[in-house]
């Protein structure tokens, strides 16, 4: 295999591993309401801006810390508390309400 051939199949690999987001869903297993919980997503650990998440189900989780996600997707949810939010990407909204006294930044937008 040619060097050219070598090196543009390795380019692929890295964009293609690198595209690919981690995925997190609120399950409230851990204390039931702090974003900081990691025992409360699913899988296990707090989200961070390269995490897509979900919460839903009529879950009411309060941002007890800085919070960030890469895309947000909120249906029949309740965000609530001091820490401010920032979502790289895009948050999708469904019946939810999010309030406090934190920031809130989406930066792609909401759906």
């Amino acid at each position: 295999m040619s060097n050219l051939v070598r090196a543009l199949a390795c380019s692929l690999l890295l964009l293609w591993t690198g595209s690919a987001a981690a995925q997190t869903t609120w399950d409230g297993g851990g204390d039931g309401s702090s974003w900081s919980d990691p025992v409360n997503w699913s899988p296990d650990g707090v989200p961070d801006a390269t995490t897509d998440v979900q919460i839903d189900g009529g879950a009411s989780v309060v941002l007890d810390v800085a919070a960030a996600a890469r895309d947000l997707a909120l249906d029949n949810a309740f965000l609530s508390g001091p820490g401010d939010l920032t979502v790289a990407g895009f948050l999708t909204w469904g019946a939810a309400t999010i309030e406090g006294s934190g920031a809130f930044t989406a930066n792609g937008g909401i759906l």
